[in-house]
């Protein structure tokens, strides 16, 4: 007759539980029986702490759990060959070919899934019900043979488990079968023992940062030593630990991944906790975050965080992933009039507009923070420094104080910058300009005054414009508006405004900063009256004419003169152009008619004829 067995634990595994589990999900281990129906067993636990605490637990077949597809059993006495019952060992080794191979687990592998939520377990006790919610465990027993079939032994205690013994439904007791330890070689009667420990755990211990970290790139071309930036990655569990996690730069799931593990982690003592040197590299900007992949302790449990979160508990206080951005420092300097070499004209009355410019980001958004500004005044009078708050790349300070301006440190949300060239930004105050006039009368040849000679002093840099006025006093009185153009600092203005009675007033001046610039109200002469006779007019009376002479000789040409009141002093006017005299001295002022006389002149080449005519 086929001899009835049971293993517990037939391919070696070690289980673990979760510590901070707040589930009371067990955990189930295997029992592999052949040809028999149990009715009761007992097991033993042992301490994990403490070996010599070790208590034995009986329960009946109902306290087992009975997966989804089980076998029931059939007692064929050819299906096993009786084992010797001499040695343990040989009867293990008849024992294991029931067990089924399956290509896809190593038998070495100890790797398990978490334990199935409750509603998935039912006793063995209703396993008669074919629409049950079974447990389906599909591998490695799946294809179990005939003779066998499997229940798990549910555990919520670690410790060491033994089978002890186990009774079938006739209340005849099951061979046990055990496996020589491989801890204790030299021992013949140490036997394998089943071992339930704490999984092992991880997590990135924040020690209440944010899950984001910001710091600033580090020039790998400086000599600053790079700085240190610990990611706080703890784990925890049998040791020595191996632990495996990858990272991502950028986008946290399309993002460029690296795999990195680290093996042979060992502790200190104390709380059990470890933490894993990480250093992060600060030498490029951007995003890299990084995800726990799993942690398997000295047992070979292993726990997945599935990288993104998902998965087993964490330790408690951790986080599964956490990111480190690292932020290009920002850089500012001057632009506009500040960074054309030059000093800046500040005028009076108005405020000038400094311009600062922060680059060397990368986001707009990332261009808020603040620029050190220090003022010193002329001559080193007075001053302040403050902190200008920029909302974007461009800044601008309104100021209305001349002095020296300087750009002291930037500071963008999360980094100190750099200050480049242009830095400083001199303002000069720019003198208003000033006008000064000398008024000059101007005379024809018989001392008849004919406008003004106006000569102009200006102060201020060109171009210079001056406006004035030229107003008629007499008859019907008008205004023109003229403005006069002027390319340096002293001109002269000849006004020959005609007969009359005028008045010459300068209104406004301009330079190359000021505009407009009102004359009313400041000290000067900027106005002038002047009276303007109505003088002789002299004319060629043909003056198409074109007339031959012979050297030595004498030719005859007409003169037309007008005049309104003939004077004696005309010939004072003529003596200028003429040398000769007038026969006639029945030329008399206050002639009421017109008359007009034609008398020889002695003129030299070019007069002969010489036509008078008086009004």
């Amino acid at each position: 007759m086929a001899r009835s067995t049971a293993i517990l634990n037939p391919l070696s595994s070690t289980y673990c539980r979760f510590t901070s589990s707040k589930t009371s999900e067990p955990t189930l281990i295997p029992i592999l029986l052949n040809n028999t129906l149990p009715s009761k067993l007992t097991y033993s636990l042992t301490s994990l702490h403490d070996p010599s605490s070790t208590r034995e637990i009986t329960i009946p077949v109902s306290k087992l759990i009975k997966p989804r597809k089980h076998h029931l059993p059939h007692h064929n006495p050819s299906s096993v060959q009786d084992a010797s019952e001499e040695d343990d060992d040989l009867a293990l080794a008849a024992q294991w070919s029931l067990v089924p191979t399956n290509p896809k687990v190593s038998s070495d592998k100890r790797h398990h899934p978490l334990p199935p939520s409750s509603s998935s377990l039912i006793s063995s006790s209703n396993s008669n019900s074919a629409n049950d919610n079974l447990l389906d465990l599909s591998d490695p027993f799946s294809s179990l043979s005939p003779s066998q079939s499997l229940y798990y032994l549910p555990i919520t205690t670690p410790g060491h488990v033994e089978l002890i013994s186990m009774i079938d439904s006739e209340g005849h007791p099951i061979r046990i079968r055990r496996k020589r330890s491989t801890t204790s070689p030299t021992s013949s009667t140490a036997y394998e023992s089943t071992l339930v420990t704490h999984c092992p755990q991880a997590g990135f211990d924040l020690r209440g940062q944010e899950q984001t970290q910001h710091r600033c790139l580090i020039d790998p071309s400086s000599f600053v030593e790079e700085e240190s930036f610990p990611l706080g990655l703890t784990v925890k569990g049998n040791e020595p630990l191996r632990i495996k996690w990858y990272s991502r730069q950028g986008d946290q799931k399309t993002g460029f991944k690296k795999q990195e593990s680290l093996e042979g982690i060992v502790g200190l003592g104390g709380d059990g906790k470890i933490e894993v040197p990480l250093n992060v590299s600060l030498s490029k900007p951007g995003r890299t975050s990084y995800f726990i992949e799993k942690v398997v302790d000295s047992s070979g449990n292993e726990v997945s965080y599935g990288g993104a979160g998902g998965g087993a508990p964490l330790l408690e206080g951790t986080e599964s992933s956490r990111s480190v951005m690292v932020h290009r420092l920002p850089e500012v300097m001057f632009v506009g009039d500040c960074a054309k070499g030059d000093e800046v004209q500040l005028l009076h009355g108005k405020k000038q507009k400094l311009q600062i410019r922060m680059s060397g980001l990368q986001d707009e958004e990332q261009y808020e923070g603040q620029v050190g500004l220090r003022y010193t005044g002329v001559e080193g009078k007075g001053g302040w420094e403050r902190q200008i708050e920029a909302k974007g790349r461009n800044v601008e300070v309104q100021v209305d104080q001349p002095g020296t301006y300087e750009i002291v440190g930037v500071k963008s949300q999360y980094c100190q910058g750099a200050v480049l060239v242009p830095n400083t930004c001199t303002l000069v105050l720019q003198p208003l300009p000033t006008l000064s006039t000398t008024f000059t009368p101007l005379h024809d040849l018989c001392s008849s005054p004919t406008g003004l000679l106006t000569t102009l002093h200006l102060t201020g840099v060109a171009p210079f414009s001056v406006s004035y006025t030229l107003t008629r006093l007499t008859g019907r009185p008008s205004s023109t508006h003229h403005t006069h153009r002027l390319s340096h600092s002293r001109d002269e203005l000849k006004i020959e405004p005609g007969p009359g009675e005028w008045e010459v007033r300068f209104n406004q001046i301009e330079d190359r900063f000021y505009k407009k610039l009102d004359l009313r109200g400041l000290k000067g002469e900027f106005s002038k009256r002047i009276k303007v006779e109505e003088v002789a007019e002299a004319r060629w009376r043909e003056r198409e004419k074109t007339v031959h002479s012979c050297e030595g000789g004498t030719v005859g040409v007409e003169v037309q003169l007008k005049v309104r009141r003939f004077r004696h002093d005309l010939c004072l006017w003529m003596a200028g152009l003429i040398e000769s005299t007038i026969a006639n001295r029945d030329l008399r002022p206050g002639l009421s008619n017109t008359r007009s006389w034609v008398r020889n002149l002695r003129l030299s080449k070019a007069f002969r004829n010489l036509l008078i005519t008086s009004k």
